[in-house]
């Protein structure tokens, strides 16, 4: 019988969130990885959305059966398991809102300062790869039966490209920059309120040893961390610190550090490097 295989990447933000649990969970020799280059856009091709239709990893493919989403394929990793870990809250289903979307926030800019940075990062070059490849996809025979997928992925893509090139319309700009206030705001709520307020004995939300909560938290937080400008995680809390305009909480930063000592964030961020 062939073993579960998690469809992962490791620069994808939700995708750390599986690996460190995958890890954690002690299944790295039941469940076998696959490498599905978000960059080059391979989620998108018609190969993957075969076996994933949302097109978005984490995926897992077990028993026959596609687990298409972070939930869904964590939950699975848990239920496999021979560790047991403390199960989900309602924290879980907050921190994948879209209003804390962290790709979105990635992407995002609330000013002209902002916005001329991410034009000349990363973000432009990875925006404009992923566009090429989709459009190549979409024009293929085998892409015909996604279309509708295709087109929202590339207006969506456009129009970010628009955005970074000053093509924009007047309009488009400034809905992003309050998109992208309202993402800064949330996400500013969720460190400084919400996850201290979840966090009892410390240091994990669950308490002593990380439950499923902890493995969405992980894999959001220290992508947050990049976004305030930490290329690695040395720099992390500083950076944090000054993109939040306010210090770590206590508790935070305690979660933070605890993460880092252990084994399953040390597979997922190797050298530090923060994604």
């Amino acid at each position: 019988m062939s073993k579960p295989i998690l469809y992962t990447f490791n620069l994808s933000v939700w995708s750390a969130v599986t690996d460190i649990a995958r890890v954690e969970l002690k299944l790295t020799d039941k469940v076998d990885t696959k490498t599905i280059n978000v960059v080059e856009a391979e989620n998108t091709s018609p190969d993957f959305i075969k076996i994933a239709p949302n097109a978005t990893l984490p995926a897992l493919a077990a028993d026959g059966k596609t687990y298409g989403s972070t939930i869904e394929s964590l939950e699975y990793l848990v239920k496999v398991s021979d560790v047991k870990v403390a199960p989900a809250t309602e924290l879980t289903t907050k921190i994948h809102e879209d209003s804390l979307d962290p790709n979105f926030m990635f992407l995002a800019a609330r000013n002209d300062e902002e916005l001329a940075a991410k034009a000349k990062g990363f973000q432009r070059i990875l925006v404009a790869t992923r566009l090429a490849k989709m459009q190549e996809y979409a024009a293929s025979p085998e892409g015909a039966a996604f279309k509708s997928l295709y087109e929202a992925r590339i207006g969506g893509h456009s129009g970010l490209l628009a955005l970074y090139d000053g093509k924009a319309p007047t309009e488009a700009e400034t809905g992003f920059f309050t998109a992208s206030k309202a993402n800064y705001d949330a996400a500013r709520t969720f460190i400084l309120e919400t996850l201290p307020a979840a966090i009892s004995t410390g240091p994990f939300v669950a308490g002593a040893e990380p439950g499923v909560d902890d493995f969405h938290i992980a894999g959001w937080l220290f992508h947050v961390g990049l976004c305030a400008g930490a290329g690695h995680v040395d720099e992390g809390l500083n950076k944090l610190e000054e993109w939040l305009g306010a210090e770590v909480p206590a508790k935070v930063r305690a979660l933070w550090e605890a993460w880092t000592g252990r084994e399953g964030w040390k597979s997922t961020y190797p050298d530090g490097a923060l994604h």
